[in-house]
């Protein structure tokens, strides 16, 4: 075992980046990856950004946090990696944009 490790390095991880588009949940299309990433930073920072623009798209003036994250569930586009709370971050951006007037 401890063989296996020295040939294994941490620089040489990548990151994937997984998104489930929740329009064509449990369609073959449905899901996919959108990159490989040197950082966990990155991979994190491309998971908001597609989670931003998402939820961008559905929200739509004086939604509610629980509108939005309806809508988010049935037809937005989650993105997730190692060590990213997708939901989390959804939930944080709910509230945010419903806050918007």
């Amino acid at each position: 075992m401890r063989e296996f490790f020295k040939h294994f390095s941490m620089t040489e991880q990548k990151f994937i980046v997984h998104v489930t588009d929740h329009a064509h949940y449990m369609e073959e299309e449905g899901e996919y990856t959108r990159g490989e990433f040197e950082s966990r930073e990155e991979a994190e920072q491309k998971c908001k950004e597609i989670i931003d623009r998402s939820l961008e798209e559905l929200f739509s003036g004086g939604m509610s946090e629980e509108e939005l994250l309806k809508q988010f569930m049935m037809f937005g586009e989650e993105a997730y990696c190692e060590g990213f709370e997708s939901m989390e971050y959804v939930k944080l951006k709910c509230r945010e944009l419903s806050t918007k007037k």
